[in-house]
């Protein structure tokens, strides 16, 4: 059994990253060239043509130099952690609707459901009792995040996400974070603070995405998704 949500997964880890070197080496560029031009009095109110797909705009020098020191590479940061937290919870969704195609036994159990008239003849005209039975499971796992998910797969699957040697709070904490950006544009909160005490983070103190912490939570989740991949295979 190959996995195909791994390859998937895979290759958005390898375009994240990807994407991450060349946007801040572009950054480096227009930092540098930046200060260069700005020592020259006449283009200190300068303004760079910057042409979009549909237009072409205008933004000031001063403040595309300066910005792209910390300002930009930090924002690109936070919004590909965002990015690479979605696709890690695709993979394993999209792994568990693998499983099910090869599979009955994870949805073999006694649990109890109430159905719709609707729904019955949905699963009707559908053939599929199995195929609402799978998006059922998946819609709840999706909607409980991460921590639901690892419950699933360690009780229905038998497969413990973390690999060996990698603490499975370092997971919980990257989603943690992650969910800290989509829902407090990155400040952390009480809950936070009490589950990761050694961050020395304080409540509606920013918490920022620094480099070496976004390459360290590829590395992670590149490695947890494998060792995943490796099991269920």
């Amino acid at each position: 059994m190959r996995l195909d949500s791994y390859r998937t997964f895979h290759r958005a880890i390898q375009r994240i990253r990807l994407l991450y070197e060349v946007t801040v080496h572009s950054y480096n560029l227009m930092y540098n060239d930046g200060r260069v031009r700005l020592r020259d009095p006449a283009e200190r109110e300068a303004k760079v043509e910057i042409t979009l797909a549909a237009k072409v705009v205008k933004r000031p020098l001063k403040v595309l130099t300066f910005h792209a020191k910390d300002v930009y590479p930090q924002l690109l940061r936070s919004t590909l952690l965002i990015r690479l937290v979605a696709a890690f919870e695709a993979f394993l969704v999209d792994t568990i609707e693998e499983v099910a195609e090869r599979s009955d036994g994870p949805f073999e159990s006694d649990t109890r459901l109430e159905l719709s008239y609707r729904q019955l003849l949905a699963m009707e005209r559908e053939h599929s009792v199995k195929s609402h039975l799978v998006r059922r499971t998946t819609r709840q796992l999706t909607s409980g995040g991460f921590k639901e998910i690892k419950k699933f797969y360690q009780s229905t699957l038998k497969v413990q996400i973390a690999p060996s040697g990698m603490s499975g709070q370092v997971l919980d904490e990257i989603h943690d974070r992650r969910h800290l950006y989509v829902h407090r544009s990155g400040y952390a909160d009480g809950q936070y603070i009490h589950d990761y005490p050694g961050s020395a983070a304080r409540v509606n103190e920013l918490i920022p995405v620094e480099e070496a912490y976004l390459l360290d939570a590829l590395d992670s989740l590149s490695a947890t998704a494998l060792h995943v991949k490796t099991q269920v295979e």
